[in-house]
């Protein structure tokens, strides 16, 4: 198999499945208040932010720590754009009472 398309297939897997299980979950939490959907998706952003602080600020000789935050505060981010668009449809699914 070509090595793009199977990062392009990993990056939609980790899309989907971020996606399908906040789908779920924000479901269960809208019930509550409408606005709770947006929770999860603000909580994986502030996770990716802070792998992105510790990536910039790593303090190792060889570079490895820093380069392993980085693409971990990348791959949350790819979760947060599926959690973000699944929340948003969500949102507008919701039925006012």
């Amino acid at each position: 198999m070509d090595d793009n398309l199977q990062l392009y297939l990993n990056m939609f897997f980790i899309f989907l499945a971020s996606g399908l299980i906040n789908f779920w979950l924000s479901g269960v939490l809208s019930k509550k208040n409408k606005w709770l959907v947006f929770i999860i998706p603000g909580i994986v952003l502030a996770i990716s932010v802070a792998f992105l602080i510790l990536g910039i600020t790593a303090n190792d000789d060889t570079g490895w720590a820093a380069l392993g935050y980085l693409l971990i505060s990348g791959f949350t981010l790819f979760v947060f754009i599926g959690t973000l668009i699944s929340s948003i449809i969500l949102f507008f699914r919701h039925k006012v009472k």
